[in-house]
């Protein structure tokens, strides 16, 4: 049986060849994927690192930094003018308000402070507005922040972080692109849960142990009485997914993403497919604010997480679980 996603990929593979035999329209503009990994290697996991690491870096709330979209450009235009990826500029952005003026001088700070990162090409002018903030650094990496008051006074902070052209690496497919992206938006949220303990905003990705976890945290006590949810036994709820997160929140304080890698594609019966997977796993590293004990160099602490394609129901994979390896 031939799938939507299965049609997808093999349209892909034969745009791609049409394009590569140069029949028609113009020259094609921008690097292709091969020569990005040819000529600076960085690949679109690489360079989700950098941004969230700048993104943390400079907001004055880390937790809503770690957590913004990304967002994908096309670094290529293909002989009939429209563009293409990958390769792909990823960019990020969070606004933070209220703020005080003192947390808004502090995160333009922030913003200099970088500079000790390599991104010393300053690409504002501080006599034009000296609330505003961007600088760039070698591989083309640009960040920035802006700080402003509404009428009223009220302060509001806008940090942002892009990154040049990154390239998908050989082992993904093409057919499977946008999955992978969504299964990094899927872990992010979840990482972010071990920050916030906003566990409605993992339980609506969830699926396996932790689906199950937070249905008994949240309504554990509770049992169908005449068609109605009534109080039944408080004994029943399980905390044990909260206590864990607080634990780890006060040992390592914030976490985010600083690479996730090895997604590997199966199907129902765990094995390989790469077609029509309905489950993955991928190798997660986390980097946190804080020197615990189980973290490696620079704070980081790596995870398996497990996923299932809930794309039939909600066009989205949800993860089950995030064990530490």
């Amino acid at each position: 049986m031939t799938t939507l996603r299965t049609v997808g990929a093999l349209s892909l593979a034969l745009y791609a060849a049409l394009a590569s035999s140069g029949c028609g329209g113009v020259p094609a503009e921008g690097p292709t994927n091969q020569q990005i990994l040819d000529s600076t290697g960085l690949t679109v996991d690489e360079a989700e690192s950098v941004i969230f690491d700048a993104m943390v870096a400079m907001s004055p709330i880390r937790a809503e930094a770690s957590t913004s979209p990304i967002a994908r450009t096309e670094c290529r235009k293909n002989e009939s003018g429209m563009r293409v990826g990958p390769p792909w500029r990823l960019s990020a952005g969070v606004t933070v308000k209220p703020v005080t003026p003192e947390e808004g001088r502090a995160t333009l700070d922030k913003v200099d402070a970088l500079a000790s990162n390599g991104y010393t090409k300053r690409t504002s002018d501080p006599a034009a507005n000296d609330r505003s903030r961007s600088y760039k650094d070698k591989r083309g990496f640009e960040i920035g922040a802006s700080y402003s008051t509404d009428a009223d006074g009220a302060g509001s902070v806008h940090v942002t972080a892009s990154s040049p052209c990154a390239a998908v690496d050989k082992t993904t497919e093409v057919g499977l692109l946008d999955d992978a992206a969504d299964i990094r938006a899927t872990t992010r949220i979840a990482i972010s849960v071990y920050n916030s303990g906003n566990w409605d905003a993992l339980f609506k990705v969830s699926c396996g142990q932790f689906n199950e976890k937070i249905s008994k945290m949240r309504w554990g006590h509770l049992e169908w009485r005449d068609g109605v949810l009534v109080p039944y036994d408080e004994s029943k709820v399980d905390k044990s997914l909260e206590n864990e997160r607080q634990a780890n929140f006060a040992a390592r304080g914030n976490g985010w993403i600083v690479g996730i890698s090895n997604i590997k594609w199966m199907n129902s019966d765990g094995k390989e497919d790469r077609f029509t997977p309905s489950k993955a796993t991928a190798d997660v590293a986390v980097r946190y604010e804080r020197p615990a004990e189980g973290l490696g160099n620079d704070n980081i602490a790596r995870y398996r997480a497990e996923y299932s394609d809930y794309r039939r129901t909600d066009a989205t994979w949800h993860i089950c679980g995030l064990d530490p390896i």
